[in-house]
């Protein structure tokens, strides 16, 4: 199965494709940072970003228009100006957005997109307003990949952070296919021993639990990030194939990052 990456541009350098080099056969997102930005204070440029999407020597599967989180109308605005210079983004309905607001992007678009949803308290009821006025337009979730609700709406795709928790939190995850429940498992967990049923689940994706209790198992590279990869690779396969949703993997654009996908995906093949 093609493992298919989301790659913020709020994080790209001067050389943005430099990442890319040697990765083939994968389904890229492009993000525009607009929640990165909005979070940090920084401001993403619309011309540096269309000018990136008309010149990228890989060519995304597709990519977001420049939102503006919480400001509805400037969010209007962007993709106006992004469809004038030519390129052809997926409009976000973002926060102060509404049903209607997204029948008006699908007037031009065949994509449309659900964002401001990672701190939303009430998310779920925001996605089900929405997507019970779709009418046939693909959908993508931005930071919400909720089980129950991917079964209920079928989303023709969605995207997932926290298979890179090792890396920012210290923090190895296990998501089960069968419910999509997480559960969070520091490094203090394996030194107490999990419970039984979560080592089974763990050595059956290839990984000794013993070994997670040592230090060198939580550098970059290590088994806790092999876990919490192989886990939600294993949970991505699912999922579109029973559901038929494509799962995207945000995060840093670093070879790094996405080699430790690729050998999840190897490992899992």
């Amino acid at each position: 199965m093609t493992l298919r990456l989301l790659v913020s541009f709020a994080h790209m350098g001067k050389d943005p494709l430099a990442s890319y080099e040697g990765l083939k056969g994968q389904d890229v997102i492009i993000d525009s940072g607009a929640f990165t930005a909005h979070r940090t204070g920084r401001e993403i440029e619309l011309g540096r970003y269309i000018e990136f999407i008309k010149g990228a020597k890989l060519k995304p599967w597709t990519y977001f228009n420049l939102d503006v989180i919480g400001d509805a109308k400037a969010s209007r605005k962007n993709y106006a100006l992004m469809l004038k210079a030519g390129v052809n983004p997926i409009p976000v309905v973002t926060v102060g957005d509404g049903p209607q607001d997204f029948k008006e992007y699908a007037k031009t678009a065949e994509r449309g997109a659900i964002g401001g949803l990672v701190r939303a308290a009430n998310k779920h009821a925001r996605v089900a307003e929405i997507m019970e006025v779709v009418e046939g337009t693909k959908v993508h979730w931005l930071g919400y990949a909720n089980l129950d609700m991917i079964k209920r709406y079928r989303p023709n795709s969605v995207d997932v952070t926290t298979w890179a928790n090792p890396s920012i939190y210290k923090v190895t995850a296990v998501i089960s296919p069968v419910n999509g429940k997480i559960t969070q498992l520091p490094i203090k967990k394996f030194r107490q021993r999990p419970k039984l049923e979560m080592i089974q689940r763990i050595r059956a994706l290839g990984i000794e639990p013993q070994a997670l209790a040592k230090e060198l198992a939580w550098k970059d590279g290590g088994a806790a990030h092999d876990l919490c990869a192989r886990s939600f690779v294993s949970f991505a396969h699912e999922v579109e194939e029973r559901l038929g949703t494509k799962v995207f993997f945000a995060s840093m654009p670093t070879r790094k990052a996405w080699g430790v996908l690729a050998k999840a995906e190897e490992y899992l093949a």
